[in-house]
């Protein structure tokens, strides 16, 4: 949506609802195992979840729910949206769509909404990693919630932006790198310390000059600590993104100043919080 960020506040809760409705009662319902199941066994019709207020009628998603058990090994594939096509044909939107569309064009934009393309996970600190599957859809939301967080950072086509977290299947990777697609600024992604080591990543952050950093704080510190030791040159850079760990204010003061001793000048640091659960980050504001 275009000007999304000049909404009022209640154009914006009443958009939340009528989507919130419309997925509830299209999607979810008729497709997720665990969610038409929580949903009959609490006696919830699916039809009485009207506003975001609503939600709290659901019982909460634990993620005990969604690990597997040895009676239960697939039990995170029960939260995907998968579609019985009788439900499809049923409908008399699907009929409309195919008698405007044709039938293959329809068959395609299912394939676009349900088809997983994509994996992440989450890590597996304190239990099973956890798969997460995005469609083309959520490919798309993938990157439009991504070019938000760009703007709120105030970055630019002009920027440049050096992606320092792993090559790995995680949301930090994967939203930075849509995020800086969706508006058309240039990115390069190291894969962290494990792909190029630090030296190697130093090499690339000279050849670069990045104006944005990405990654994650004690990766960052690393690296820059070692830069300002061998005398490494960070002119263009102007602000610090971190993400995937806590960020104490002790943090930031010092990964700025390792900026400002490498020849950067003011530096503006942000920290993100973000989970694979919800396929997104929310960043402060800069």
């Amino acid at each position: 949506m275009k000007h999304w960020d000049q909404l009022t506040p209640d154009k914006v809760r009443n958009l939340q609802d009528v989507l919130l409705r419309k997925f509830i009662r299209n999607q979810v319902y008729p497709f997720s195992r665990h969610y038409r199941k929580l949903m009959d066994e609490q006696c919830i019709d699916p039809v009485s979840i009207r506003t975001v207020e609503d939600l709290r009628r659901l019982p909460f998603t634990r993620k005990e729910d969604l690990l597997s058990t040895p009676e239960h090994p697939g039990r995170a594939k029960d939260f995907l949206l998968l579609p019985d096509p009788a439900v499809f044909r049923r409908r008399p939107s699907t009929v409309l769509k195919v008698l405007i569309r044709g039938r293959q064009r329809v068959r395609d934009d299912l394939e676009y909404e349900y088809q997983p393309l994509l994996l992440t996970s989450t890590t597996g600190r304190s239990a099973d990693p956890v798969p997460f599957l995005y469609t083309g859809q959520d490919i798309e939301n993938l990157r439009t919630a991504g070019g938000r967080v760009i703007d709120l950072g105030e970055s630019t086509r002009e920027d440049r932006i050096l992606n320092l977290f792993p090559y790995a299947p995680h949301l930090a990777y994967w939203l930075t790198h849509y995020a800086a697609h969706s508006r058309n600024t240039f990115s390069v992604g190291t894969g962290g310390g494990k792909v190029l080591g630090t030296s190697g990543n130093l090499d690339l952050l000279e050849k670069i000059r990045p104006s944005i950093l990405v990654g994650m704080p004690t990766f960052l510190y690393h690296l820059l600590r070692q830069g300002a030791t061998e005398k490494r040159r960070l002119e263009k850079l102007r602000c610090i993104v971190l993400g995937g760990e806590k960020v104490a204010p002790g943090t930031r003061r010092k990964l700025a100043t390792l900026a400002r001793e490498m020849g950067a000048g003011s530096i503006t640091t942000l920290a993100t919080y973000g989970f694979t659960e919800a396929k997104l980050a929310f960043p402060e504001c800069a």
